[in-house]
Order: C-alpha cells, then sequence, then structure tokens
C-alpha cells in the first residue's frame, strides 16, 4: 500500500484513504453546494471534510489543519493550509500526490503557508 510509505502510520493511511473515498464519492454534491448560495448547506460540508480531514493528521491540532473549498465559473478548488509547520506541509503534500484520478480531473489543489 503505497500510503503506508508516505504516512508511515497505520491510523494516517486509513483516514487518507477515508478521506480521499469521500471526497471522491461525494465531489458533485460539493460543487452543487459550493455554486449555490445555502450558508447552512456550505457550513455542513466543510463541517464533514474537516471531521474526514483531521484525521489524517493525528498529531497536530486541530485548529492547524485549514483547508479551502471553492467552486467558481466551472473552476472547483481545494487549498490546504499547512501555517508553515513542515511536518504538516509534508503530510500534506502526500495526501495531494494520492488525490484519486477522479478527484485531480475536476479539482485544483494546492497547499499554502
Amino acid at each position: 500500500m503505497i500510503f503506508s510509505k508516505l504516512f508511515g502510520k497505520k491510523g494516517m493511511d486509513t483516514a487518507a484513504e477515508r478521506f480521499w473515498a469521500f471526497f471522491a464519492q461525494e465531489q458533485e454534491h460539493f460543487i452543487d453546494i459550493l455554486s449555490g448560495d445555502n450558508a447552512r448547506a456550505k457550513q455542513v460540508l466543510i463541517g464533514a471534510v474537516d471531521e474526514l480531514l483531521c484525521p489524517v493528521f493525528p498529531y497536530e491540532k486541530s485548529e492547524n489543519v485549514q483547508f479551502e473549498l471553492g467552486s467558481n465559473d466551472g473552476v472547483h478548488e481545494f487549498r490546504l493550509f499547512h501555517s508553515g509547520l513542515m511536518p504538516l506541509a509534508k503530510d500534506m503534500h502526500a495526501l495531494c500526490e494520492m488525490m484519486p484520478e477522479a478527484v485531480s480531473s475536476v479539482w485544483m489543489v494546492s497547499l499554502s503557508e
């Protein structure tokens, strides 16, 4: 399993696999919500993504695992923020490299400080 080589901890491997499976399965729903005007639906979406993203980085405080989702004029973005924390940046990069084709063909993913 390639996640083991990148993350090295079984809990992180499983969490990363769960995260991308969820993202791939729900991405069209994400786009619909992000393209709409329902603020409550957007809050629920952010909470659901956060709930599955934070366990990928169990060594880090949840407030340090930050992200943005956006959809504008057919461009869909998923941005991860590592706050200058190098171990987190490295693992976020590894997570991005493991993104399934079904997601990478639809979303622009980037890392930011």
